[in-house]
């Protein structure tokens, strides 16, 4: 094990009900572990895999008494299904979430990244539960199709270095820092590269033209996030969020498009850390102080 995932548990979720899935844990530690009991889902945005995680945001969170998991969908990291990674669809990678809920037993805290951050809001949209939600830099439930036009009008060598991407898994050295503004590792684009893959293309169709995300008011809170740089999601994309769900927002500074790979990354997580304690753990806390 390299050691940026020292402490990083792995396993495989094959119960026959698809794919096998990887999904990476941390168990949780630290001295508010009963104060701080909800597990942690997270998943991960297109290209990537639940690795993205692992540096930061995992050990982390763990470390202030969540069980926190990350799931590779299918098709993605060791998850089985590369082969045929362009048959699958939004739904399918949602049957992914619902089989790692299964597994992990207990309704968790979601964070969604990007793609990932569609997902968590099409699971509030079809009534799933959840403690809270956490989306990062998330694509908006309107879609893509504005911010791509967008990019082909003012950004189109963007553009084309995304589709590279999309059809080869190969990233270069533009298109990661269209993820990351300051890397968490600088000068260490291997690091990056590992976690970076192909992308179903149904996939990326359908979070473009047909997102299928309604809007609710969930129980749970909601929390959308996005860093002030990024460059693949526009950061409007919040306004839309927040009236679809009435979520709360917060902008992280100085930072793009996955700020668990940022050099700041422990600001964006201490931030999150301190919207859950107040949404979730504030009784908890003041029994305490009586």
């Amino acid at each position: 094990m390299k050691p940026e995932n020292a402490g990083v548990q792995t396993l495989m979720i094959d119960d026959g009900r698809g794919p096998a899935l990887e999904l990476i844990h941390i168990p949780a530690g630290g001295p508010v572990h009963a104060q701080r009991g909800d597990p942690i889902l997270m998943i991960h945005g297109a290209y990537t895999d639940a690795w993205s995680w692992a540096p930061s945001f995992l050990p982390f969170f763990a470390a202030r008494g969540h069980d926190v998991y990350a799931l590779s969908l299918r098709g993605h990291g060791a998850s089985e299904g590369k082969a045929a990674i362009n048959a699958w669809g939004l739904a399918d990678y949602m049957k992914d979430m619902m089989r790692a809920q299964a597994h992990i037993g207990a309704t968790p805290i979601l964070f969604g990244a990007s793609m990932g951050g569609l997902l968590v809001q099409r699971w509030l949209t079809t009534g799933r539960e959840a403690t809270a939600v956490v989306t990062i830099g998330s694509v908006p439930p309107s879609g893509m199709t504005g911010a791509i036009l967008r990019m082909a009008w003012t950004q189109p060598r963007n553009l084309y270095e995304i589709a590279q991407v999309a059809g080869s898994g190969t990233a270069s050295r533009r298109f990661m820092h269209m993820l990351v503004e300051q890397p968490l590792r600088a000068g260490e684009a291997d690091f990056y590269r590992r976690h970076l893959a192909r992308e179903s293309s149904r996939a990326l169709w359908e979070l473009t033209w047909m997102p299928m995300v309604m809007p609710t008011r969930p129980s749970c809170p909601v929390l959308a996030t996005h860093g002030e740089l990024d460059r693949m999601v526009p950061p409007d994309s919040l306004d839309v969020i927040e009236r679809y769900f009435g979520a709360e927002r917060m902008v992280f500074e100085a930072m793009g498009h996955c700020p668990m790979l940022e050099k700041r990354w422990e600001e964006a997580a201490g931030r999150i850390a301190a919207w859950l304690d107040e949404r979730l753990y504030s009784e908890i806390d003041d029994e305490q102080l009586d």
